[in-house]
């Protein structure tokens, strides 16, 4: 093989482009490489190994190159018995980038709940990039999916993860709504203008876990607004603002 050297100065070097986070589809991967034609089928195929390690060692390589052609392969790896082979399953896919965690959006519909914790933990690991889907999810998924959602945004701290936690206060699923306070609490106190907004909100329900988030917040909490808080209609709100205060 003969190698030309070339010399360029340095103003004519540029860098090369790359994406902030996953997008929504990615156009070059090696497994679709003309140098490399059957590389994608041969992780394919070990993803029906008999070793339970093969199939996760599979589903690792499948993820590397953020090829959506591994989805439909690698969701049906998240229901096996073994742990590994799920979480690296999960880990793929949203390696894979938007196509894999709409995937995982997906799957949270699940009724096994080890099913569920290994996509919310891979899930929780994404960054802003991700939020719409999520916040989609919860406003319009399925109960489980919309549980999850709550539970999972609290580790992707953005404006819009705090707008969408404040809106699902008022959800009525009891469940959605406390799991989404608590996400609001354990994002930190950024999350408070949003909060006390929520305090005025036509949703008694809002205000109330709104009132509840301020409490757990203490002395972080605007005194106004909880001053505001004595006044509600509603006894649970004005005893949770008599308690932070």
């Amino acid at each position: 093989v003969m190698v030309a050297r070339v010399r360029v100065s340095g103003s004519d070097v540029v860098e090369p482009s790359v994406p902030n986070g996953p997008t929504e589809a990615w156009s070059i991967s090696p497994y679709n490489h003309p140098s490399q034609p059957g590389a994608l089928q041969s992780q394919l195929d070990r993803l029906k190994a008999a070793e339970f390690n093969e199939r996760a060692d599979a589903a690792i390589q499948l993820g590397l190159p953020h090829d959506p052609a591994a989805i439909p392969h690698l969701v049906p790896l998240l229901e096996v018995e073994d742990d590994n082979c799920r979480w690296q399953a999960a880990k793929a896919l949203t390696a894979i980038g938007l196509p894999g965690i709409k995937a995982l959006l997906e799957s949270l519909k699940n009724e096994d709940e080890k099913v569920r914790w290994k996509i919310e933990a891979a899930l929780r690991q994404c960054d802003a990039v991700a939020v719409p889907l999520v916040a989609s999810t919860l406003q319009n998924g399925e109960d489980l999916q919309r549980r999850s959602c709550a539970f999972l945004l609290r580790d992707i701290p953005c404006p819009e993860t705090y707008r969408t936690l404040c809106t699902a206060l008022g959800d009525g699923d009891e469940d959605v709504r406390w799991k989404a306070a608590d996400s609001l609490f354990k994002l930190g106190s950024e999350t408070i203008p949003e909060v006390v907004r929520t305090l005025r909100s036509e949703s008694t329900r809002a205000r109330q876990a709104a009132a509840w988030v301020l409490q757990k917040f203490g002395g972080k909490a605007p005194i106004a607004s909880l001053l505001g808080c004595l006044d509600d209609p509603d006894n649970d709100v004005r005893w949770k603002a008599a308690i932070a205060l």
